[in-house]
């Protein structure tokens, strides 16, 4: 009887397992991917920001100065700038001018 895996390779009830879970495994990384994609999305659509300092209230959806090239820009505020097409990592509270820190923002892979 040949393998599944080839000359020399696993054969019966065994491969059958490992193939099970495998597929279980990479079934449940794409679940643990998507439910943390949905999460990311609701940061997203939230149209107000709270600074951690103080607690107040700026709205996300507003004119703001893009952090590398001091750009004027109308929208929301964790957008890339349409300038230098970077996205902003924080940006200052209105109240008390503390860094609230972009909550969609990801570390690029070098």
């Amino acid at each position: 009887m040949s393998s599944i895996f080839g000359k020399g390779g696993f054969s019966g009830p065994f491969s059958i397992i490992v193939i099970v879970f495998v597929a279980l495994w990479r079934v449940g990384v794409f679940v643990i991917r998507f439910v943390f994609r949905l999460g990311r999305g609701a940061l997203y659509a939230r149209r107000d920001v709270t600074c951690p300092s103080c607690s107040a209230v700026r709205p996300a959806d507003a004119t703001w100065e893009c952090g590398h090239c001091h750009a004027r820009q109308t929208g929301w505020v964790w957008n890339s700038c349409t300038i230098c097409h970077r996205q902003s990592v924080f940006m200052p509270c209105d109240a008390c001018g503390h860094a609230i820190r972009n909550p969609v923002y990801e570390e690029p892979v070098r």
